[in-house]
């Protein structure tokens, strides 16, 4: 209980802190790129729950389809201009404070894994992780 009230006092006051940053951020990319902002990824959250982690929109939407995969390189020709400023200072992250005020991520914590890795784990480590 404790740890909600810091992640959604924490989550309030960096959304607040960061609005003069993401607004201009979210006009580029609806400009640029193929026009969508936001990117939603499922991630496993608490208890084995699924949810869409959020993040800046950085490469085509069919990103996944083409040639590379789920697999980014460094020079990924699927990434737009925008996006590669975006990932080298880590700026497409910046809308998971939006996933902690709601609730599906924490400050601290595990960062939450994609399906595809944790199907691989065991019943056992998928119960300790779910914890967190």
């Amino acid at each position: 209980m404790t740890k909600r009230f810091f992640d959604i006092i924490l989550s309030t006051i960096a959304i607040l802190i960061s609005c003069p940053l993401l607004i201009p951020i979210m006009i580029i990319l609806k400009l640029t790129g193929e026009g969508y902002i936001f990117y939603k990824q499922e991630r496993i959250g608490q208890n084995g729950e699924p949810f869409n982690l959020l993040k800046f929109a950085t490469m085509f939407k069919d990103s996944p389809n083409m040639e590379g995969g789920n697999i980014t390189g460094k020079a990924d020709p699927r990434i737009f201009p925008f996006g590669k400023f975006l990932r080298k200072y880590k700026i497409n992250e910046l809308p998971q404070i939006i996933n902690v005020f709601f609730g599906d991520m924490s400050v601290v914590g595990r960062r939450p894994t994609v399906r595809e890795h944790y199907d691989f784990y065991t019943q056992d480590v998928k119960n300790v992780i779910s914890k967190y």
